[in-house]
């Protein structure tokens, strides 16, 4: 699934940006890429890739300062890896 993982760098790209110059289109942008790639990875029910996504919403909110939903995203994350692994 190559797309989604370009979807994901895209919205790395897009975080970083808005970590570094916060501006509120890169954020913007970041929430879009990631959600295409999460999207993908559903369609193509190749959902081990989904708690990568959900860890990367969780940096972008605490970037944001939404610190509520950054733990909120890291925990669906946590769940998702352990369900991966039983």
């Amino acid at each position: 699934m190559g797309i989604g993982m370009v979807y994901n760098a895209l919205g790395n790209m897009y975080n970083d940006k808005y970590n570094t110059l916060r501006e509120k289109p890169s954020f913007g942008s970041s929430l879009k890429y990631y959600n295409a790639g999460i999207k993908i990875y559903i369609l193509a029910r190749k959902q081990n890739k989904i708690p990568v996504f959900m860890t990367n919403f969780g940096e972008l909110m605490s970037l944001s300062g939404d610190l509520e939903s950054a733990i909120y995203y890291n925990e669906i994350a946590g769940d998702l890896f352990l369900k991966m692994h039983d």
